[in-house]
């Protein structure tokens, strides 16, 4: 029986499909659950388990053949708005033979992807066809950490460099959740475009990676639960100088270039937050706004090109324009 690696870091770097159809998120909303015949049965979030390009987990891995681990994703009627079913994440702890056979990094774990498994060839296909260049990802979700668990959500665009035979990133996003959210609440991830892709050039591939817990050892709880449904887009990024919601009035942003210190400037003291990341899309630095302008020291930061992201208390992205600084 060959081996499927499915920890997180092959999730992230392995080959990604590209010929898969689906141009929106694969059954957004989870309305589609297909029963296994078993033994033992359980549900699967995709039409075509496995090998359908959509939702996948390690449900499979509950055969004695990969273990006969406990099932980790779940069909839910507490679901938002009209669709009928949630998913339920649970992280649970899976077999040593699970383990071993699928090449686990912890054996404590509750997450879901897009992609496919092709058990014949023993490889793991992350990713869905998408061509579009969003802002956001919008979705609602509860969660019911054990103890300090943390839950979390990745987004990844790509695009194939035919000339370096690699997966270029066009943008990324992450969100993370470590206290109790008892009813369905809206998260939103803003993604960040890295600086190749920032004005033009769209993605080919969609990759979504969920985890109802930590994947550092030792960290992931068993019984944390995560729900999700009702995937969105938010609107689209139109570059480093255009993305505004157009009833926000622009922030001042003085002086740019900068060299020790930027001044964020508002029209109003609704309570903000401002997220600075550099060109490869690593946060160096988040503030909370409460007043109509705040000074931030950038006496710590390189010279260079960053990105900064202003957004409300609920996630939504107000706006977002290049800093440079200058030494």
């Amino acid at each position: 029986m060959k081996k499927i690696l499915l920890t997180i870091s092959v999730v992230f770097a392995c080959y990604y499909g590209q010929s898969v159809s689906a141009q929106a998120i694969p059954d957004s909303s989870f309305t589609v659950w297909t029963n296994t015949s078993g033994p033992p049965s359980y549900d699967d979030p995709n039409a075509v388990p496995l090998t359908g390009a959509g939702w996948q987990e390690l449900n499979f891995a509950t055969s004695p053949l990969w273990g006969s681990s406990p099932a980790s994703v779940f069909k839910d009627g507490v679901n938002y708005n009209s669709s009928p079913y949630s998913a339920k994440i649970v992280t649970t702890v899976f077999s040593s033979l699970t383990k071993g056979l699928l090449q686990l990094k912890n054996d404590t774990m509750g997450l879901m992807f897009l992609g496919t498994v092709d058990f014949l060839a023993g490889k793991l296909t992350s990713g869905v066809s998408y061509t579009q260049r969003p802002a956001s990802l919008k979705f609602w979700y509860e969660y019911a950490p054990v103890a300090t668990d943390t839950a979390f959500l990745y987004v990844l665009l790509t695009k194939w460099n035919a000339l370096k035979s690699v997966h270029d990133t066009v943008a990324q996003g992450f969100f993370y959740k470590n206290t109790t959210v008892s009813s369905f609440t809206q998260g939103i991830v803003n993604l960040s475009y890295f600086s190749n892709f920032l004005s033009s050039g769209n993605p080919d591939t969609l990759v979504i990676f969920v985890s109802s817990s930590s994947l550092k050892k030792n960290k992931a709880q068993p019984g944390s639960t995560l729900w999700l449904d009702d995937f969105t887009w938010g609107g689209p990024f139109t570059g480093i100088n255009g993305v505004k919601a157009s009833n926000v009035e622009s922030a001042n942003v003085y002086p740019n270039p900068a060299t020790n210190s930027v001044t964020f400037s508002f029209p109003d003291n609704s309570p903000k937050t401002i997220i600075i990341f550099d060109i490869t899309g690593k946060k160096m630095e988040s503030d909370l706004v409460k007043n109509t302008s705040i000074i931030l020291n950038t006496g710590g930061l390189a010279g260079g090109l960053y990105i900064y992201q202003i957004s409300d208390l609920s996630g939504g992205l107000l706006q977002t324009g290049k800093l440079s600084i200058v030494k």
